[in-house]
């Protein structure tokens, strides 16, 4: 939920809550792709005020995989954080010429890159 605090015109300042905390914006969030942030350690994230950081869908459904996510009880757990972590959709990925094989209104397939596999997705996935 995004509980707006302060409006400007078209600037706003509010607050999102979710399941693993509050954050105020505006904030700096810090990428973590393959579930940690490059050259940061997740204790280190809190000492820094932190709170939350994003990820990529698509890549982590591609490796580690969802089997690993699960066995390990979700990302949060893996990568030992608590605060908030956003995923983006991959949408990037899915339309770069290194992933994307194929589109249509049906279904997109790309190339697994670790893998070589080929990957149908579609809009219900």
């Amino acid at each position: 939920m995004f509980n707006v605090k302060f409006e400007d015109n078209e600037a706003r300042i509010g607050v999102f809550e979710t399941r693993h905390g509050k954050i105020e914006t505006p904030f700096f969030m810090p990428v973590a792709t393959k579930l940690n942030v490059k050259l940061i350690a997740p204790h280190e994230l809190k000492k820094l005020n932190v709170d939350a950081v994003i990820s990529n869908a698509l890549l982590l459904y591609l490796k580690p995989g969802l089997d690993y996510v699960e066995k390990f009880k979700g990302i949060h757990k893996i990568m030992n954080y608590n605060g908030v972590i956003f995923t983006d959709s991959g949408g990037f990925q899915m339309i770069s010429d290194d992933f994307l094989v194929d589109i249509n209104e049906k279904k997109a397939r790309f190339k697994d890159p670790h893998s070589g596999k080929l990957i149908d997705m579609y809009p219900e996935k």
